[in-house]
C-alpha cells in the first residue's frame, strides 16, 4: 500500500520568540527547582515549546484571515 507522502510531511513551523516578559515569567516559575542543571534545562525546553507554540497559533491566524471568513 502507498502511502501519501504529503500528508505524512513534517509539518514546519517558524517558531516566534518570546518577550522578556514571558522570558523572565518563565525563569521565575522555576525557581522551585533547587537543581541548577535540571531548573537550566526546564526553562530551555518551555522557551523553546511556547516559541512554537506561538509560531504554530501566529500561522494559524495567518491562514483563518486568509479565508476571508
Amino acid at each position: 500500500e502507498t502511502l501519501d507522502k504529503g500528508f505524512y510531511s513534517q509539518d514546519i513551523v517558524e517558531s516566534v520568540p518570546l518577550t522578556e516578559t514571558e522570558r523572565a515569567q518563565i525563569e521565575a516559575s522555576a525557581q522551585c527547582i533547587p537543581d541548577e542543571e535540571l531548573r537550566t534545562a526546564a526553562v530551555k525546553a518551555t522557551i523553546k515549546d511556547l516559541e512554537w507554540k506561538k509560531g504554530l497559533a501566529a500561522r494559524n491566524a495567518r491562514e483563518t484571515a486568509g479565508d476571508g471568513v
